[in-house]
């Protein structure tokens, strides 16, 4: 009866430190793709359907589209693309689409916004093997030179009216002559002027707009990797080191659970809770003996490689509180530790992880005869998540 009290309030302890990274764990948003996707490209072109927009993506993903208005605007996000390496901005002008943005608008989301010239045409969006394609049934913008100048209708003759006899024109001098070609040549240089400038113009802001997307999509990377927190269970054996803990209960098995924290590129703080239970017989009385240890640690990791292969090197301090029952009653002490560690685990998937960590702690309790050593050396084989 008793042991299975203790195994409920084991039970509990766990559960209990587990518990804020279980919530943590239900509120974070599902990820769409488990591998990162990039936005490649944006293709504009003129077909027999309409205007036709490719969306060029690295892997095919869920979408959603909704329409927005003030001004008319068409937004399409693309789940599971982190990465966006179009450029941000296309001015289209046809079919009804005045413009086209894409940025990176979540960490694994992006999102494509046509700009509308007024009101809103109709439009397709199918899936391609390169991504998605975007059909806009408008009727493609003409440009103005292509466009067939009106001819006038002759008005028909009235035979009321006198004619008139025109004169011919009066002969123009060669200088008359050449100045509607100067003046067309000097507009035609304005018009090449112009045009050269704004595209200039156009390409400078480009350039700012990718500098500034690149630049923002980096700090979020670096913040990415530095805020994360990381929850492991672990068990394994536990030595004493020398003194009366060895002789008297020799090694254990240690059950332990710790949270992390990032605050850095490579570093992490940690807190630390374990649970040892032995027992003994007294050599002296033959009466049964039980210690409990229940350390408390906390302390820095530094954590130099990172990916699906990690290490790290850890110290930390706490505190040791130990209990031994025997016939004659229960001694209870605490004193402060100084812990080292060291380990490596494995990301498996998204947020699970599987390591091994080896740890020593020095804490020597108690004075004179009765001085022991309560630390000592612990393996321990751990799993859990980093979210």
């Amino acid at each position: 009866m008793r042991k299975i009290r203790f195994s409920i309030v084991v039970l509990v302890f766990f559960f209990a430190l587990l518990w804020p990274a279980i919530r943590l764990a239900a509120q974070q948003p599902p990820k769409a793709a488990a591998n990162p996707g990039v936005l490649k490209d944006i293709q504009v072109m003129n077909s027999s359907s309409g205007l036709e927009v490719r969306i060029i993506l690295t892997v095919l993903t869920s979408h959603k589209a909704f329409e927005l208005s003030s001004p008319t605007r068409l937004v399409l996000d693309l789940y599971g693309i982190e990465k966006v390496a179009a450029v941000p901005e296309l001015t289209v002008g046809a079919g009804g689409v005045r413009r086209i943005r894409s940025a990176l608008f979540s960490q694994d989301i992006s999102r494509v916004v046509f700009d509308m010239d007024d009101k809103m045409p109709r439009y397709e969006i199918v899936k391609i093997a390169e991504g998605l394609k975007v059909t806009f049934s408008g009727e493609p913008a003409v440009p103005s030179a292509q466009k067939e100048e009106k001819k006038p209708v002759p008005a028909k003759a009235d035979a009321a009216k006198p004619k008139v006899e025109e004169k011919p024109p009066a002969k123009s001098t060669g200088q008359e002559q050449a100045k509607p070609a100067e003046q067309k040549t000097a507009q035609a240089a304005g018009t090449d002027d112009a045009v050269d400038k704004r595209r200039k113009e156009e390409t400078q802001r480009v350039l700012e707009q990718t500098i500034k997307l690149y630049d923002k999509s980096i700090q979020e990377e670096l913040a990415s990797k530095r805020r994360f927190v990381r929850v492991v269970a672990s068990v394994g054996p536990f030595f004493p080191g020398a003194g009366g803990l060895k002789d008297r209960y020799g090694s254990g098995l240690k059950f332990g659970a710790e949270i992390n924290a990032g605050i850095a590129d490579k570093f992490e703080i940690w807190l630390a809770a374990s649970f040892l239970n032995q027992t003994s017989t007294d050599p002296a009385t033959g009466l049964d003996l039980r210690s409990r240890l229940f350390p408390i640690l906390a302390g820095l990791k530094f954590r130099p490689i990172k990916g699906f292969v990690n290490s790290y090197l850890g110290i930390g301090a706490g505190y040791f509180f130990y209990s031994e029952t025997s016939a004659g009653g229960t001694n209870r002490e605490h004193e402060f530790v100084l812990t080292g560690q060291a380990g490596v685990f494995l990301k498996l998937g998204r947020i699970y992880v599987l390591g091994v960590e080896a740890q020593y702690d020095h804490c020597p309790m108690g004075t004179g005869a009765g001085k022991i050593n309560a630390g000592g050396f612990h393996i321990g084989l751990g799993v859990g998540a980093e979210f």
